[in-house]
């Protein structure tokens, strides 16, 4: 009796015809990778222990090639809309910050202009931090 999770066996002429990369989700059951540096060894045993190798040889070239193709691209989106997240976030804390610090200055009894200038100097400022910030 077979279970829900479990497959049946392939026959030897299922095994040879392969696995289509649609039929085969890679991301299931992997889990988080963590971020240390491990030499080639070790990741390949990781990779192995865990299936992702198993299934990439299922996978003929052309469908691996595909897979690992729309993986980039969709990682590149997610970078993207990440960082505009993270500049749009940023932005509109330096202008909430930048409001309360220009009526603070006007409370405090500052011109007009000596606070549009020190506005302007703390955003070039924010900026040349939030650069630094998104280069590394």
């Amino acid at each position: 009796m077979i279970e829900e999770n479990q497959q049946p066996e392939q026959t030897s002429e299922e095994q040879t015809q392969g696995v289509s990369a649609q039929e085969v989700n890679l991301s299931d059951g992997l889990g988080p990778i963590p971020n240390i540096n491990f030499n080639r060894k070790l990741r390949r045993a990781m990779l192995k222990q865990s299936g992702y190798v198993k299934l990439k040889n299922r996978l003929g070239y052309k469908d691996w090639f595909e897979n690992v193709r729309n993986n980039i691209q969709n990682g590149k989106q997610l970078h993207t809309s990440n960082t505009e997240d993270v500049i749009r976030h940023s932005r509109e804390f330096l202008d909430k910050s930048n409001e309360s610090t220009a009526s603070f200055l006007v409370e405090r009894g500052y011109s007009e202009e000596s606070v549009s200038s020190i506005i302007e100097r703390n955003i070039e400022i924010q900026d040349k931090i939030s650069m630094k910030k998104l280069k590394s």
